[in-house]
C-alpha cells in the first residue's frame, strides 16, 4: 500500500491565516522598499549555547572505549545576542547572559529581560549604525515589550476604565467589563513597542519579520556557524572563562563575506516568496443539483 515503517517527522507544517500572508507581504514590501533607497539594513538575533556541547562525531576505534571528556549533561546554556549587516557584525555589540558565569572577561548578566535588552538595543546597537538605519528583529518576549499595553480579560474592571479615560475613550459607568472589552476592541488600538519608540528617538526604525518567518533573518546562518566551530574548539566544556572566551573570539573572528553571502541567500528566498499568492480564490461546491435553493460550501480561511 506504500506505507514504510520509519521515524515519524514531527516537524509542524505552518498552516497560513490571510492575517499571517498579509504580514508576509507587508514584510517584503517594506524591505523591497528600504533596499531601494539605499538604506543601511540591520538584522538582529539573539542564539544560545550549551557550555558541554561539543562535537557529535570524531574518529573512534573498535574498543568501544573511544569518548569525549565533555560531561553527560549539556552544561549552562549561554544567550547571545548580535546585530550585523553586509559589512559585518556591528561594532562593540556582542552581549551574553547566563546564570552563574565565573572568571569571565566581559560583563554578563543573569537573565536576558525586556529592561536588559532594550538597554543593550539603545546603547550597544542604535549608537553604533549608521543613520537612518533600519534594524530588522523578530516578536520576541523581550524585544516586545508594549509602550502602552491594551487591557484584556485579565485586568479589572477598574485597570480598564483608568486605561479609557486616560486614552479618551468614552463609556457609560454602567458599562460591564465585558461591554468595556467590547469598545476597546471596536478601536482596534495599534500595538506600541517600546524598542520601536527608542528606535524612533534615535532616528532610526524597526522593521518586525512576520511571525515564523526565520528565514528571513540572515543571522540564522551565522549562529550556525558559530556553533559548529565553537563545537569544535570546546576542549573545556565548563561554564567558566575558556568557554566564554572562545564564543567571543569565534563571534569576533566572524568574516565579512559570511554576512554578505547569507544575506544574499536570504534576498533570493524573499523573491521566492514575491511569487506565492497571497489570497485564496474560494472553493463553491454545489451540493444539491436538484434544489431550487442551491446551496454552496464556500472554503476558505
Amino acid at each position: 500500500m506504500g506505507f514504510k515503517f520509519k521515524a515519524v517527522n514531527k516537524k509542524r507544517t505552518i498552516m497560513e491565516s490571510q492575517r499571517l500572508r498579509q504580514m508576509r507581504f507587508d514584510y517584503l514590501e517594506r524591505i523591497k522598499k528600504f533596499r531601494s533607497e539605499h538604506k543601511s539594513i540591520i538584522y538582529l538575533d539573539e542564539t544560545w549555547f550549551d557550555t558541554h556541547d561539543t562535537v557529535w562525531k570524531g574518529w573512534v576505534d573498535n574498543s568501544g572505549k573511544c569518548q569525549t571528556k565533555a560531561p553527560s549533561n549539556k552544561g549552562k546554556r549561554i544567550t547571545i545576542l548580535h546585530a550585523g549587516s553586509e559589512n559585518g557584525c556591528i561594532r562593540n555589540c556582542l552581549l551574553m547572559s547566563a546564570k552563574n558565569i565565573n572568571n569571565s572577561s566581559l560583563d554578563y548578566h543573569q537573565d536576558t529581560t525586556a529592561e536588559l535588552f532594550e538597554h543593550w538595543f539603545k546603547n550597544s546597537v542604535l549608537v553604533n549604525i549608521p543613520k537612518n538605519g533600519i534594524i530588522v528583529m523578530d516578536n520576541a518576549t523581550y524585544h516586545s515589550r508594549l509602550l502602552n499595553k491594551v487591557p484584556n480579560a485579565t485586568n479589572t474592571k477598574a485597570e480598564i476604565q483608568e486605561y479609557m479615560i486616560a486614552n479618551d475613550i468614552y463609556f457609560e459607568n454602567s458599562y460591564k467589563k465585558r461591554q468595556l472589552l467590547q469598545i476597546l476592541d471596536a478601536f482596534n488600538i495599534k500595538k506600541e513597542y517600546v524598542c520601536d519608540k527608542i528606535a524612533e528617538e534615535m532616528g532610526h526604525t524597526v522593521l518586525r519579520l512576520p511571525p515564523y518567518y526565520c528565514i528571513f533573518n540572515p543571522t540564522e546562518h551565522i549562529w550556525h556557524q558559530v556553533k559548529s566551530r565553537v563545537r569544535s574548539e570546546n576542549f573545556s566544556p565548563t561554564l567558566g572563562s575558556t568557554v566564554v572566551d572562545l564564543v567571543k573570539k569565534v563571534v569576533q573572528d566572524i568574516p565579512v563575506d559570511s554576512w554578505k553571502k547569507s544575506i544574499s541567500h536570504v534576498t533570493k528566498v524573499e523573491y521566492s516568496y514575491v511569487y506565492v499568492k497571497t489570497s485564496i480564490e474560494p472553493l463553491i461546491i454545489n451540493l444539491n443539483d436538484d434544489s431550487d435553493s442551491e446551496t454552496e460550501l464556500y472554503l476558505s480561511e
